[in-house]
């Protein structure tokens, strides 16, 4: 009985020992940063690119065989919001009106995967993650207001916009530098890069006349994004 409570105890100092020594390293991190989307997909005509303010928090945990080295996973998501690059506007002449307005690009991932980090002391630590990603992405690369004079009988005024929508999956891949490692409070500097890929994406459009049309295309949809940040990272 005194053996197995001695094992015990032992068992119990050692596990604290490694969560509470330097043989694990773990931290949850609050970034933000500005992110660069594009999207191109079957059937459209030009390729849809966005700007969005991205937000995220991602965690890391890793296990240090030696003081030099950290091995272990990342888990964490983003999203943004912003405004797409508009396509080219149609028509605007004599008795036709068009204003450009900002068409949305927002979109949201989350990611899990492998992570490796190397200590430089209590100075920086590189880190680099990569594995799976699941999201959804919305752009709307086609949004303007319009007047159409109709002469004796007034004008005719509204909106038109173009939507196209998707749920992918696909790669997630990230180096940070983390300063001050062994402290609670940690500065975070960072990129992420996010690839995607559907078989199929959901799309929309309104235009003048009040006409509207939407659905399904069974084609192929890429998504890749770019994503600088900035954070502020929690260590235990």
């Amino acid at each position: 009985m005194k053996k197995l409570v001695a094992v015990l105890a032992a068992a119990v100092l050692a596990g604290g020992a490694i969560f509470a020594g330097d043989f694990y390293n773990g931290d949850i991190q609050l970034q933000a940063g500005i992110g660069f989307d594009t999207v191109k997909a079957d059937d459209l005509d030009r390729t849809i690119k966005g700007t969005i303010f991205d937000f995220g928090v991602e965690s890391w945990h890793l296990f240090k065989p030696i003081d030099l080295i950290g091995v272990g996973f990342s888990v964490g998501f983003n999203g943004g919001i912003g405004a797409t690059e508009q396509w080219p506007l149609p028509y605007s002449g004599y008795g036709v009106e068009v204003k450009p307005l900002n068409g949305l690009s927002g979109n949201f991932n989350f990611a899990i995967g492998p992570a490796v980090g190397l200590y430089l002391g209590n100075v920086v630590r590189f880190g680099v993650n990569f594995g799976f990603d699941a999201g959804f992405s919305i752009d709307e690369p086609l949004a303007y207001e319009y007047e159409v004079s109709t002469g004796y009988y007034g004008s005719s005024r509204g909106t038109a916009r173009a939507t196209v929508f998707a749920s992918y999956s696909g790669i997630d891949f990230g180096i940070q530098a983390k300063f001050l490692p062994e402290s609670v409070v940690n500065p975070v500097i960072g990129w992420r890069l996010v690839k995607g890929s559907a078989s199929s994406y959901d799309y929309s459009v309104s235009q003048p006349g009040d006409t509207y049309d939407s659905g399904t295309m069974y084609r192929k949809y890429d998504f890749t994004q770019n994503v600088l940040y900035a954070a502020l990272s929690f260590s235990w």
